[in-house]
């Protein structure tokens, strides 16, 4: 993503099986309804720019892994709805955001862990929503890795000899391209 992007708006990301990592700029401000529903997105380090989460914004996403920083202030009803693969949330932030419809409709964090920093864990266990995560667990969260700087796939798109572009490779001779964070791309020849 460019580094000056602030918003990220409605179904900017839905729909998009192959985006498996994105790596967000520092001076995010919003992530926006719907903006990752139905993605394939497994892990995300939302940075302490970001003030708000809207609605449904990871539904029905590959998320298993989630870091929020402190300057969150709002996260939305089913921000992080139908999460089958959620395991893991690192919630750097000492005062559980209030929340006030539950973001994690349908996700099952009965069995996710919540990750919290130390002298925060009675918080979450008595703040709406939080407390219904399996495990609370008090963390030194400096020493939590964020994917900030790493290479990760962030899209994967497909061309026959025409130059049309697919989500899927077509019968016969694909180019596949592979996009990475840090800006650059890869190409190779697919045969189906």
């Amino acid at each position: 993503m460019p580094a000056n992007c602030k918003y990220i708006m409605k179904e900017a990301f839905n729909e998009t099986p192959y985006l498996k990592g994105l790596v967000l700029p520092n001076n995010l401000l919003y992530i926006g309804v719907y903006a990752f529903y139905n993605s394939g997105i497994m892990n995300i380090d939302v940075p302490g720019s970001v003030q708000e989460i809207d609605e449904f914004a990871f539904w029905q996403s590959q998320l298993s892994t989630v870091h929020l920083h402190e300057g969150l202030q709002t996260i939305g009803r089913g921000a992080f709805a139908n999460l089958d693969n959620f395991t893991n949330m690192y919630c750097d932030i000492k005062e559980p955001i209030i929340l006030t419809d539950n973001p994690f409709i349908n996700t099952d964090i009965t069995n996710a862990v919540l990750y919290v920093p130390y002298g925060s864990k009675e918080k979450y266990e008595a703040a709406q929503y939080w407390q219904d995560f399996g495990n609370i667990v008090e963390k030194d969260m400096s020493s939590v890795m964020t994917v900030k700087g790493d290479k990760q796939m962030i899209g994967m798109r497909y061309y026959n000899l025409a130059g049309i572009e697919s989500a899927e490779p077509q019968q016969g001779v694909n180019i596949k391209v592979t996009t990475y964070s840090d800006g650059t791309r890869t190409s190779e020849k697919i045969i189906k």
